[in-house]
């Protein structure tokens, strides 16, 4: 039982490499239904059998990709039942017909299945993108085969019945289908290795692709008999999806990490088709009789066509240089804020595991400085956590009625700066409508970028703006931010002129993260130079957040809660 799918399908196999070439040499209306019933049939239904059959083993996603690649064989197949029975019956039957229903609706199946074989990474631009160059590749090749192979039948498809038409008309989208399909597979990123599945199944559908074009060639205005399908190809295509079924279930080593690059010879792949269509244009350009204007307008469309996909390949290359840029500085900037840290944790740990000399007190300073470096390392993680969120204007906040005051001092506890150094410059009694946690974060990372860069004084201001807002500025005696690097500092990553300074620990995500906190608040982060300190001055305006002032009430609970 073990070995009869093997042997079965090795006899299937010279069936139709044998039956391929008695096809060829007996007379057409011969050999067409000899080539239908010796080589499609029991070639494209074993084939069928095989991919729904040992693909279960795969992943769902990969498994149901190859399941509607058998299903569409099936559909085929339908289609040679229906076409041998209209022979069997009235004698004769149409190059196209009915039955070509069903090879479409095959071909459609089977190359969404294989289109639909999932990638490694990539969110929804990235599968746009790969769309868009199976694009380029497929109407390329699509309007060269058009050109080379199908323009000289025009004439008589247009005389031919009007199923014929129809369905030769189809031909050439059908045509791009394929190609869209094979591009898509190709340029995508997967978390194999080379895939021989892939490329089997690739080779088969090229040699497929030709041999319905010289097909379709043969067969406008003829019947099936009269037609001359070159079934050698049809074997071989046959073949190949054959073998990639029986090795469907055997999936490629897998990469030790996800491919982040798309190869550049896939990339260039799709777009060497569109440059052969240039050179088609550009060789009927010459021979035509077109005005010297006319000749000049196409050659530069066809220049500044070439420029534009140039410059995108440079852009591309750029945008991963910065992407590797911005990479290692961040890996530097965080290595280098938590190196301290922890180098505090480990050594006094190890002191207090290992001495037992120390008293009370000591020991109780040690558990101090462990717990504030370990608090410290908490918050560098909660910013990059935030930062993990992607879209940092869209986060979540669980709004309460809280004590300005008390957050305020929360946030100056947490931030490790030393009390002694900040000014708190706030009413009594002022009470908003915020997200505590977020805004004591955000509060906390504006008061350690004024202890990193500026000097040793600090203000904190609170002030219940006209209708309600909510402003709160940090204020600092440092240098304060350059012009030039006003706006970029809100950036991720970005220190400004701190840039390459790394003597000066920083990661560059603090005021992102602010900026965040800011917006999903409804409200705006802003910086100036400090009237009061000289230094910088980076502020929060959020609209309608404050609810009390003393014992004025401001907003009602009903209100906040529904905004």
């Amino acid at each position: 039982m073990q070995w009869s799918v093997p042997v079965a399908v090795w006899l299937v196999v010279g069936v139709v490499a044998v039956g391929s070439i008695i096809a060829e040499v007996l007379p057409n209306d011969a050999g067409s239904v000899v080539g239908a019933l010796v080589v499609i049939v029991p070639g494209f239904t074993t084939a069928g059998v095989l991919f729904l059959t040992r693909s279960r083993s795969l992943p769902k996603s990969e498994r149901l990709a190859w399941s509607a690649v058998g299903i569409g064989f099936f559909v085929g197949v339908s289609g040679t039942f229906v076409l041998l029975i209209q022979v069997a019956v009235t004698g004769e039957a149409a190059a196209f017909g009915p039955a070509d229903v069903f090879f479409f609706v095959g071909y459609l199946i089977a190359l969404s299945g294989f289109a639909s074989l999932p990638h490694a990474a990539g969110g929804r631009w990235h599968r746009t993108r790969v769309a868009l160059d199976a694009l380029v590749g497929a109407v390329s090749l699509g309007t060269l085969a058009w050109i080379v192979v199908l323009a000289p039948i025009a004439p008589r498809l247009a005389s031919a019945p009007v199923w014929e038409r129809i369905i030769g008309s189809l031909f050439p989208f059908l045509d791009v289908a394929v190609f869209v399909a094979l591009m898509i597979v190709i340029v995508r990123r997967s978390s194999y290795r080379f895939d021989i599945r892939v490329a089997l199944f690739g080779v088969g559908i090229a040699f497929q692709v030709v041999a319905d074009i010289l097909y379709l060639r043969s067969g406008v205005g003829r019947t099936f008999a009269e037609a001359q399908p070159v079934f050698p190809l049809y074997g071989i295509a046959t073949i190949c999806y054959i073998a990639t079924a029986l090795i469907v279930g055997r999936t490629p080593p897998p990469r030790e990490y996800a491919n982040r690059k798309t190869p550049l010879w896939a990339m260039v792949l799709p777009y060497t088709a569109a440059a052969v269509m240039a050179v088609f244009l550009l060789a009927s350009i010459v021979t035509s009789d077109l005005s010297i204007n006319e000749r000049i307008l196409v050659v530069a469309t066809l220049v500044v066509v070439a420029l534009v996909i140039t410059r995108q390949a440079v852009a591309i290359r750029e945008n991963r240089m910065l992407l590797e840029d911005q990479r290692s500085v961040l890996v530097s900037s965080i290595s280098h804020e938590l190196r301290t840290p922890l180098t505090s944790l480990v050594g006094f740990l190890d002191l207090l595991t290992h001495a037992t000399s120390f008293d009370a007190a000591e020991r109780e300073e040690m558990l101090g400085i462990v717990y504030d470096q370990a608090t410290y390392m908490a918050r560098i993680v909660s910013d990059l956590v935030m930062l993990s969120r992607g879209d940092l204007g869209e986060l979540s906040l669980d709004v309460r009625r809280v004590d300005a005051g008390r957050l305020v001092e929360a946030a100056v506890v947490a931030s490790g700066v030393p009390r002694g150094s900040v000014t708190i410059d706030l009413d009594e009694g002022v009470e908003v409508y915020v997200d505590p946690d977020r805004l004591e974060q955000a509060l906390v990372n504006l008061l350690t970028n004024a202890a990193r860069y500026g000097g040793p004084q600090r203000l904190i201001r609170v002030v219940a703006a006209g209708g309600g807002d909510l402003v709160i500025e940090v204020h600092d005696d440092g240098p304060g931010v350059p012009r030039k690097h006003e706006i970029i500092v809100w950036d991720r990553f970005e220190r400004g002129p701190n840039r390459y300074n790394a003597t000066i620990p920083g990661s560059g995500i603090g005021l992102a993260i602010v900026k965040a906190v800011a917006t999903a608040h409804g409200g705006t982060a802003g910086y100036r130079v400090s009237e009061i300190l000289g230094g910088a001055c980076f502020s929060l305006v959020l609209p309608g957040r404050i609810a009390r002032v003393g014992t004025d009430q401001v907003r009602p609970d009903e209100t906040a809660r529904s905004a």
